[in-house]
């Protein structure tokens, strides 16, 4: 079995949830938008400030990217290539991401499938505030009331990673959001 080493002290406890009501959509992401500003709107709209969703369909143009990669320094067991940056529009197959809180701003951590200009089938992490939705894409949403997703230091892998903090809001307390 593959194993990664990861620079920091090993963590004791190796999933954490909170308890939190969760109410679904499904929406589209409009044309001409950025696809954080576009997201943390429609968490905004709900009063909420995390979700996680499905994307499909659509397309990006511009659009930027990063590989994983095995990190050049012993800082990180892993890391990022390059910035890749395709010419022309990008056609999502389908992408999972996890929208939460970074610095009290929104944020999310998103891993698409997409093709290229050239047909050719990609996958990597997306930059959020650097995919420019071009065509229409069909967001399934499941956002989270009574918990966030914040961004925060993890000293096993060296990364700050999304962790869910419970927010206190109930079903019915839409006064907290972004």
């Amino acid at each position: 079995m593959r194993h990664i080493d990861h620079p920091g002290p090993v963590s004791t406890q190796r999933s954490i949830a909170v308890d939190c009501d969760v109410e679904y959509a499904e929406i589209a992401l409009a044309p001409g938008s950025v696809l954080l500003d576009s997201l943390a709107q429609a968490l905004k709209t709900r009063g909420v400030c995390s979700a996680v969703a499905r994307l499909r369909g659509g397309s990006f143009d511009p659009f930027v990217f990063y590989m994983p990669a095995i990190s050049t320094t012993p800082a990180h067991a892993v890391y990022f290539s390059d910035r890749h940056e395709p010419a022309g529009p990008v056609h999502l197959e389908q992408a999972a991401v996890t929208i939460g809180r970074r610095d009290d701003l929104p944020w999310l951590h998103c891993h698409g499938i997409w093709h290229d200009s050239d047909g050719n089938r990609l996958g990597g992490h997306v930059l959020p505030n650097e995919a420019h939705i071009a065509e229409s894409i069909t967001a399934s949403i499941w956002f989270l009331r009574g918990a966030s997703f914040d961004v925060t230091p993890n000293p096993e892998t060296a990364f700050s990673l999304f962790e869910p903090v419970e927010t206190g809001e109930s079903s019915s307390d839409t006064t907290r959001g972004f």
